[in-house]
């Protein structure tokens, strides 16, 4: 009585679990994030929140909308069907997002250095200034080293979700006793062939 299901492209990016279900997705630095109300136990969304899915670059880059939703978690949010009054409720989280000082976005970057700056500037003006490393200092902002977690929070706070109610999990350094990494990300040392294996279920 059991099947799998196979999604590929922006299909995979939210999932609606029901109990007894498994999300599954290989990544390679992207956080998975969920949205779960205590209330209604019988569902819990999943979705995949690399930068692109958290924000509209081509409409910070270019100033043209490319999609209906800012975020996937306004997706999300939207597709559990909650009203601003229930958010103090939401129980909220992401796992094993890239470590910001690998996920570097240089302003003098030959070519795309000037969009990695207009995209640096909109997180911290939309989102907080803790979501780009060290932006207080004028030289080291100039690295761009994006916060996924941190971008994350923000997005959640702003539709109401409480800040205790808010979880996150990060291992970008965890190593085995031989000193092998336990978490490959695309920008680290290993390249972009190790994956990540993301299991989510909802226990009934």
């Amino acid at each position: 009585g059991k099947r799998v299901v196979l999604l590929r492209g922006a299909s995979a990016d939210i999932i609606m679990l029901a109990p007894g279900e498994t999300f599954a997705i290989s990544v390679g630095g992207c956080p998975i994030g969920w949205i779960f109300d205590p209330q209604k136990p019988n569902r819990l969304i999943v979705g995949h929140m690399g930068l692109q899915c958290l924000i509209d670059r081509q409409l910070i880059v270019a100033g043209q909308k490319s999609r209906k939703y800012r975020s996937v978690i306004d997706r999300m949010w939207e597709s559990m069907n909650l009203l601003p009054m229930e958010a103090s409720r939401i129980q909220a989280g992401y796992a094993f997002p890239i470590d910001p000082l690998h996920y570097v976005h240089q302003w003098d970057y030959p070519d795309s250095g000037d969009n990695n700056k207009r995209v640096c500037e909109y997180i911290a003006a939309n989102f907080g200034n803790k979501c780009i490393v060290d932006w207080n200092n004028p030289e080291t902002r100039k690295l761009g080293r994006i916060h996924l977690g941190n971008l994350i929070r923000s997005q959640y706070a702003s539709l109401g979700i409480s800040v205790e109610n808010i979880h996150g999990v990060s291992t970008p350094n965890a190593v085995d006793v031989d000193g092998h990494p336990l978490w490959y990300v695309t920008r680290g040392p290993h390249g972009k062939d190790p994956r990540n294996l993301v299991l989510v279920t909802l226990y009934q």
